[in-house]
């Protein structure tokens, strides 16, 4: 699905928090990339804990990538979100397979320029992504491959 500039310059909070749940639930990294992509500033700054801040949208990808290399088939699920613009902040819970119960991920804030996502922070704890990942040992090579 293509997105042109019009499309992104019309866009509400709740068509972005829309496309945001939808893309979750490609459960695919190269699919949830493509997704996004059309979304992503290409000077986008990325933060996150235990990183320092990155900007572009290579890293962009390339975090994700890295979670799904860490969780293959995750998805997410939107538990609330507001807006203040231009910042919408969204709050959800991640689902790996193989895990009895979800990760509460925290809170996430996206800047939206122009309909495009010029900064991505987020606000988690990273304990519950890293107890999930101490229970499941064939996991830890890609952990540590993680960049």
């Amino acid at each position: 699905m293509g997105i042109s500039d019009i499309d992104r310059m019309s866009w509400t909070p709740e068509t972005f928090i829309a496309h945001l749940a939808a893309g979750w639930q490609l459960a695919e990294p190269e699919a949830f990339i493509r997704h996004f992509r059309p979304l992503v500033h290409p000077d986008v700054v990325s933060r996150q804990p235990l990183r320092r801040p990155q900007t572009g949208i290579a890293v962009f990808e390339q975090q994700f990538r890295d979670l799904f290399r860490l969780l293959p088939g995750a998805t997410a699920t939107i538990k609330s979100w507001a807006c203040a613009e231009p910042n919408i902040y969204v709050e959800f819970e991640l689902h790996a397979p193989g895990g009895r119960r979800p990760l509460d991920m925290g809170t996430c804030r996206f800047t939206l320029s122009g309909g495009l996502i010029t900064e991505r922070v987020v606000y988690s704890d990273p304990a519950p992504l890293l107890g999930f990942l101490a229970r499941h040992p064939g996991r830890w090579p890609r952990l540590l491959s993680a960049r």
